[in-house]
């Protein structure tokens, strides 16, 4: 199919087991003729916004049902503390690792960037003899 770009377009149809999910995928394909390039394109759409909002109200509605402090609920708001409160060393132990890395990033970079300052410094000062 060619339309008024000079462009072949394709479009693959999705899968057909992803029929009926809240996601589906779809492939764009795309052929430039005239430089003979090839474009592949990948967009998601999501497809049921409806769907999304009332899984994600049974899920908070889920969520506050298990924490409740009453006697007809699991009562699970202390274990849930709990878990968050064992989660922040690892939480914390992460975020440290990273900035670390970050921060050794960053200092190799400014080196290197160093180095090539003074290497172009000396290749105009060369150039300029």
């Amino acid at each position: 199919m060619t339309n008024n770009r000079g462009y072949v377009s394709a479009q693959s149809p999705h899968p057909t087991h992803l029929e009926g999910s809240i996601f589906t995928f779809i492939r764009f394909v795309e052929l430039k003729v005239l430089t003979g390039e090839l474009e592949i394109k990948y967009r998601t759409f999501y497809n049921g916004s409806m769907t999304a909002l009332v899984v994600g109200i049974v899920l908070v509605l889920l969520a506050v049902y298990l924490v409740l402090p009453v006697s007809w609920s699991p009562q699970w708001g202390n274990s849930v503390l709990e878990f968050l409160k064992g989660g922040i060393p690892l939480g914390a132990l992460m975020i440290g690792l990273l900035a670390i890395f970050i921060g050794i990033t960053d200092i190799k970079d400014r080196m290197e960037a160093k180095k090539e300052e003074e290497k172009e410094k000396s290749e105009k000062k060369e150039q300029t003899e």
